[in-house]
């Protein structure tokens, strides 16, 4: 792993967080996936348009990751969403 992809791994480790367009380097995401952590997919809504998907480790860090990055104190409308995807079994042979 070169220097640049352990810094940004260890920026998601110590946040919470990734956003979408972030990229690492060789061993980067093995690293990530590593370690055991159940990442959910949110989305930023600003004034009726999504601005950015960050990954994050839960609801909490997913609110100050967007208040940090956008601050949403000068904005007049926005909303944060969780993209939540059910399965449910159609037909099988278990």
């Amino acid at each position: 792993m070169n220097s640049d992809t352990l810094r940004t791994f260890n920026q998601i480790k110590a946040n919470g967080y990734w956003r979408q367009g972030t990229t690492l380097g060789e061993g980067g995401w093995e690293a990530v996936n590593k370690l055991n952590v159940e990442w959910f997919s949110y989305f930023l809504e600003i004034n009726g348009e999504i601005v950015e998907e960050i990954r994050a480790k839960n609801d909490g860090i997913a609110i100050n990751a967007f208040e940090t990055l956008y601050n949403l104190s000068d904005e007049i409308e926005w909303e944060v969403y969780q993209k939540i995807v059910k399965f449910r079994t159609l037909a099988g042979n278990v």
